[in-house]
């Protein structure tokens, strides 16, 4: 993916509103980003501005429209955007101009007000622009300054930037807030998983904002983007239509810094997550998929149940994982608030269970669905009580890199660490190296299904569902099937960013596959550093916890690294390693 410089030029900018709010005369000094050292799981609490930061280095920039506070109650109030006082000159650079490497337009007008226009997403997120001021500097660059959207709706913090023209696009070259300035190459990295630094903490107020998230900031590692800030940002980004990457990318600040937000109902009831790992599901029933994956201290509104005899057959529709609702029983959790309130549901009102594929003898013609019950009981000891990690990889096979490619690094440290782990293979990687796939077997793990090309599922109509899975799997069956010795068949399916929706679940559900997600994501195809990567997982590990890798897409050199730490340390402290099939 290609995270470019102004996605964190709206971070610098957002956060160092947020904290000159916060400090009656802040002193931006240098602060680099550090790799974060193994932390349990911090508790949480109310939210609390962050005050104190210490932000990079800046110098003088021009101001172009005041910062007003920006109160935790509230949304700020910017100046209204004045005309340039100076008008354009004829070699000035009026009209519509694409950023380099970034799906943003940047539209300026003669009379000195400029305009941000993003696209509309196939993901469901729709066309959004944001206005403001700009001025000409040297070099035919200019200095813009966005402080509302396009209706008129003040953003939470002001976005500054320096844009100079290159062919025909333009290139960021720096960053402004208030009376200071960062050039491109300090702000160039997107922040994700495992990654500390001041700015952090700024992100975890913005998520505080939004409501239907019940996030509070964590009383500790304020400065650190954790598990728990990435699953925010996702559930943000699902939320709001854009694409689920868990990275806080360009497209994803500029929509939380622009309530209002999804309307999403909120309620007063909330339902806490008390174990590790709770499946949310599409109904009130285990014979319902597994369409979600919430950890222990998750919160969400109850907007609807099913009372029961019995807290194992009462059930909570919690609201919310992108557009959908998703259901879990009492008892894996606790709640607070007027529960009494909370309205039951008549019989007519439970949405439908997907339609299974027929279970036949082996051989038969149907799909059969073999192993999926499993899935979603997934053992969190071995029978001698070790605790177990499901380590899994994305992306795949990947003949790139040294020692025969990455992918076979990674199946030589497994072997040496006697771990079995689960490769969901990107269907166009298989037919390019299928002596990979075969090598993945024998070696004795699972090989799944993640896609012909990497496409998101959401929204795709049955035809282009069936073409992206079915092309998928019979390319790996035709690589390696004959190896097979679980389930003789690939009926496990990783949508990739976890992107699906009620029609590519019942496309699914018709075709026999058991749709697998994740627990931890360390991000590592950021290539954020391989102490981050592997401090990120072993910080954040349970038992029964599913981590997500990959071992094609890109340099895995940073990836490897991190695996042999992984399997190191967690080998030390006696977890055993299994694939997806519970083997």
């Amino acid at each position: 993916m290609n995270h470019t410089a102004l996605f964190r030029s709206l971070l610098i900018t957002i956060v160092v509103a947020i904290m000159l709010s916060a400090c009656d005369s802040p002193t931006p000094t240098a602060a680099p980003a550090q790799p974060a050292p193994a932390v349990t799981r911090a508790a949480t609490s109310a939210a609390t501005p962050a005050t104190g930061i210490s932000l990079v280095t800046a110098t003088a920039a021009p101001a172009l429209i005041p910062t007003r506070a920006v109160t935790r109650s509230g949304v700020a109030q910017p100046e209204a955007p004045q005309p340039a006082t100076t008008p354009p000159t004829a070699a000035s650079p009026i009209g519509q101009h694409p950023l380099k490497g970034i799906d943003l337009k940047l539209n300026l007008n003669a009379d000195g007000t400029a305009t941000l226009d993003a696209p509309a997403l196939e993901t469901g997120s729709a066309a959004r622009s944001w206005r403001g001021l700009w001025l000409p500097e040297t070099d035919q660059g200019v200095v813009v300054r966005l402080n509302t959207t396009v209706d008129g709706v003040n953003l939470l913090a002001p976005v500054g930037f320096q844009v100079s023209p290159i062919t025909e696009t333009w290139q960021v070259a720096g960053y402004i807030v208030g009376s200071a300035s960062y050039s491109a190459p300090e702000v160039q990295s997107t922040f994700g998983s495992g990654q500390r630094h001041p700015l952090i903490a700024a992100l975890n107020n913005l998520l505080t904002q939004v409501p239907y998230l019940n996030y509070t900031n964590p009383l500790q590692d304020s400065d650190l983007y954790s598990d728990d800030v990435r699953r925010a940002v996702v559930r943000f980004q699902e939320t709001e239509g854009l694409n689920p990457t868990g990275v806080a990318d360009q497209r994803t600040w500029l929509e939380l810094l622009s309530p209002p937000y999804a309307n999403v109902p909120t309620t007063n009831a909330h339902f806490i997550v008390t174990e590790n790992v709770v499946n949310l599901r599409s109904g009130p029933g285990t014979d319902y998929p597994a369409i979600q994956r919430a950890q222990k201290d998750d919160t969400l509104d109850i907007s609807s149940k099913i009372s029961g005899s019995t807290p194992e057959t009462t059930w909570y529709q919690l609201c919310c994982f992108g557009q959908d609702k998703v259901w879990a029983r009492s008892d894996t959790g606790r709640t607070e608030g007027p529960i009494e309130t909370v309205a039951e549901l008549s019989s007519d009102q439970i949405p439908a269970k997907p339609t299974p594929a027929p279970v036949t003898a082996s051989g038969g013609t149907s799909y059969a669905r073999r192993g999926q019950p499993l899935l979603e009981n997934l053992p969190n000891n071995t029978p001698e009580g070790n605790p177990i990690v499901y380590l899994t990889f994305d992306d795949g096979p990947n003949a790139a890199g040294p020692a025969g490619g990455y992918t076979e690094e990674m199946l030589a440290l497994l072997k040496q660490y006697n771990a079995h782990a689960t490769f969901f293979n990107v269907g166009k990687s298989v037919s390019a190296w299928p002596q990979l796939v075969r090598d993945v077997a024998q070696s004795g793990h699972y090989v799944a299904n993640h896609t012909w090309d990497h496409s998101a599922l959401a929204g795709l109509t049955k035809e282009e569902f069936v073409a992206e899975a079915e092309h998928t799997r019979q390319a790996i069956l035709q690589a390696a099937g004959d190896l097979f010795s679980l389930d003789k068949d690939v009926r496990y399916l990783r949508p990739p960013y976890g992107s699906t929706d009620a029609d590519t679940r019942q496309y699914a559900a018709e075709l026999g596959y058991a749709v697998v997600l994740w627990d931890i994501d360390p991000q590592d195809w950021r290539q954020p550093g391989t102490e981050e990567i592997a401090n990120h997982v072993l910080s954040h590990v349970f038992p029964g916890s599913i981590v997500l890798m990959h071992d094609g897409g890109g340099d895995r050199t940073q990836s490897v690294a991190a695996l042999e730490i992984i399997l190191r340390e967690l080998s030390a402290k006696g977890y055993k390693f299994y694939n997806i099939f519970g083997n």
